[in-house]
């Protein structure tokens, strides 16, 4: 029996495959938090409240690829949620001051995480970005 990710990673057959099973390579990263960051700031020019739930939730799908091409499970998208709530949450009484520190430390994170390159090779979920599939080449 086969792996499910690597199965549905490799398994194109000229469609997109899962999205969310897939790899963002650094650049793929950056180009969605960038307009990730730019709807959030057309929201906050024209007043609505960009502190949603939404946004963490897009973000961290945007993660969870980001952590594929590291070879890595989404979970640790889940962790890192977790550690920036953990450390938020005390900074918040700090006010203004506190409320800045935190969105400074988000900032961070989502650029330690562009950072960092990819696996060069296939992992169990799916070649790196320009690479066809090992299953498609040897067929």
């Amino acid at each position: 029996m086969g792996d499910p990710v690597r199965d549905v990673a490799s398994d194109r057959k000229g469609k997109r495959a899962n999205w969310l099973a897939g790899r963002s390579d650094r650049r793929e990263y950056w180009v969605y938090v960038l307009v990730v960051m730019a709807i959030y700031a057309v929201l906050s020019w024209a007043g609505f409240d960009s502190g949603s739930g939404a946004g963490v939730g897009v973000m961290m799908l945007i993660q969870i690829r980001r952590f594929h091409d590291l070879g890595r499970t989404g979970w640790w998208a889940v962790a890192l949620l977790a550690a920036q709530i953990a450390v938020t949450v005390p900074l918040l009484t700090l006010g203004d001051v506190g409320l800045g520190l935190a969105t400074l430390m988000g900032l961070a994170a989502t650029a330690v995480l562009g950072a960092i390159p990819g696996q060069p090779v296939e992992n169990r979920f799916g070649p790196p970005r320009g690479q066809r599939p090992l299953t498609e080449i040897f067929r």
